[in-house]
């Protein structure tokens, strides 16, 4: 096993490397080398991501190709269809990332599709079912900060690669030497789409909204930012497909831009990230405000009540799409018998509630769309239940089945005719939010953060995860802890997942969810109040419970 300073040291003699690298890597300081050097990129939920560099643990164009390297042996060894196609986002880099997947792919013998410009993740999904290739790449990282850049591979049913796959694929990587092991060919040219797919997503999604749809969409004024990403190619012209003629857009922010400039986070989880689009001039014309992510997965609402503009969070706008579409479903009397919704654990158990009232199953799985896109090749794909609705609370949403990863372009428009819809009966989504609450009860829902930078503190993560599995806190808020649910081992029919759940009160007041993040450097803690008490305030419960697990590091949310 090389240590950190020999594989820099390598690098450094390498022919392949770049000047421009080599000279980077010159510039480096001993803990700089030890954080870039001190381990290998690994798959987590969503593939591959980290801040972009050099090394072995930082995304460049020499850990690009030896993930692709990996997947080709992959490949190869499932049987699968020998051809790939390859989307990416509007970071910088990502062009450079998905021609590099490109040169790999051909150089080794697979057919190879590449976009001709940046393109929404789900469209990526969609391409992989459409030209029925054996994977799909994407060279994103969703919505995290600019220097970041990730590449999530996805598999025959287009979803996402779910965790025996994606270990099969790291088992690949992990045989390949970065540079004696990888073929590649920078003059080799794949096959270009774009428009060509784009049209016929569009009229999927178009097809969706004649099941759902309520024929109102004339009436509502939209503002939309697409936070500098690829949104712009596919929300607007999804949205005048179905009939909303009146969608204005945020134009310094429909700029495809990776240093992300008019925000913080590219990130419609951040109310911040709508600051732009609330100092538009018209903005009181405006009924609603949606914003979507680099990547185009996550979308992310603010509503006009009375004069002023309030954000939605991401599990209620889950509650108020799943009660419409079923809604919707039951009016028109093609709700189906066999019908299922997907949620993942950390998303609002008012969701159990809804699917009782419309007698539809409710399936939980682990944080990660690509546990419901599972969902949907083993339930709907083989003709024994009906897909009608998918979720999770970070703003992550989807209908139908053509797509198998979360979608904001079908979540814009469906949030667009649910909107329509109770403007027409003089109520805001706001007002059918409290409808809700009042019918099924309470319930608040808080996400909080623990930032974990570099190596040693990320180690420092595992300690407090191991510190919460051996000594819980007995008790938050006065309540007392009534049951604790490990994941690590596996739970029903769920497989083994770093997660704790912890459960307070007699009647489960409270639950808190902990689990480091697979995508971000990050622990997240998800706090889950149940009555109409916490709607005045949860902050001092979740202090209690931070304070007495994480000691000085900082918290977000």
């Amino acid at each position: 096993m090389s240590t950190p300073r020999e594989k820099y040291e390598r690098w450094l003699r390498e022919p392949t490397v770049d000047e421009k690298t080599k000279a980077e890597l010159r510039d480096m300081n001993d803990a700089e080398i030890e954080d870039a050097f001190g381990e290998d990129l690994r798959f987590g939920t969503g593939g591959l991501r980290e801040v972009m560099g050099p090394g072995t643990n930082r995304m460049n164009a020499y850990t690009v190709r030896r993930a692709t390297q990996g997947v080709v042996n992959w490949l190869k060894k499932r049987n699968f269809n020998r051809s790939a196609v390859i989307a990416y986002d509007s970071r910088w880099n990502s062009r450079r990332f998905a021609e590099e997947t490109a040169s790999v792919f051909i150089a080794n013998g697979i057919k190879t599709y590449l976009f001709e410009d940046m393109r929404p993740t789900p469209e990526l999904s969609f391409a992989v079912r459409y030209l029925k290739t054996g994977t799909g790449i994407i060279i994103t990282a969703s919505h995290n900060p600019s220097q970041y850049n990730g590449y999530k591979v996805y598999s025959p049913d287009g979803g996402q690669a779910v965790p025996y796959l994606a270990d099969e694929i790291t088992q690949e990587i992990e045989k390949i030497d970065i540079f004696s092991d990888v073929k590649f060919d920078e003059t080799a040219k794949p096959i270009t789409v774009g428009k060509d797919i784009d049209s016929i997503y569009l009229e999927k999604v178009s097809a969706l909204h004649k099941r759902f749809g309520s024929g109102l969409s004339s009436r509502l004024s939209i503002l939309y930012t697409p936070l500098h990403g690829t949104g712009i190619k596919l929300v607007p012209p999804a949205l005048k497909r179905v009939g909303f003629n009146n969608v204005r857009i945020v134009y310094t922010q429909a700029i495809p831009d990776g240093a992300f400039p008019t925000v913080k986070l590219p990130n419609p989880e951040d109310v911040h990230a709508f600051d732009m689009a609330l100092k538009e001039s018209d903005i009181q014309d405006v009924d609603i405000i949606i914003g979507t992510d680099p990547d185009c997965d996550r979308i992310g609402v603010m509503v006009k009540k009375q004069g002023k503009f309030f954000k939605l969070t991401g599990n209620q706008v889950g509650i108020l799409l799943m009660d419409y579409l079923l809604r919707r479903l039951k009016d028109k009397g093609t709700l189906p018998k066999n019908g299922f919704v997907v949620k993942t654990i950390v998303t609002t158990d008012l969701v159990k509630e809804i699917a009782k009232r419309f007698d539809v199953e409710l399936i939980e799985v682990l944080t990660g769309f690509k546990f419901i896109g599972e969902k949907i090749k083993e339930l709907d794909d083989t003709g024994r239940k009906c897909f009608l609705f998918g979720f999770e609370e970070s703003y992550g949403y989807l209908a139908g089945t053509f797509v198998r990863d979360k979608d904001a372009v079908i979540a814009a428009m469906l949030i667009g005719d649910m909107t329509s819809f109770y403007l027409q009966e003089g109520k805001t989504l706001l007002d059918r939010l409290e409808e809700i609450y009042e019918e099924y009860g309470y319930f608040t829902e808080v996400l909080r953060s623990i930032e974990f930078k570099s190596l040693s503190e990320k180690k420092r993560m595992k300690e407090i995860m191991n510190k919460l599995r051996n000594t819980p806190p007995s008790s938050i808020a006065g309540m007392n802890l009534s049951s604790v649910v490990d994941y690590s081992e596996g739970i029903d029919t769920l497989p083994p997942s770093d997660v704790l759940a912890f459960y307070y009160g007699n009647d489960f007041d409270i639950k808190i969810t902990v689990r480091p993040s697979g995508t971000e450097p990050k622990m997240k803690i998800y706090f889950d109040f149940k009555g109409k008490k916490w709607t005045k305030g949860t902050r001092s419960a979740e202090d209690n419970f931070l304070s007495k697990i994480i000691g000085n590091y900082s918290v977000t949310n």
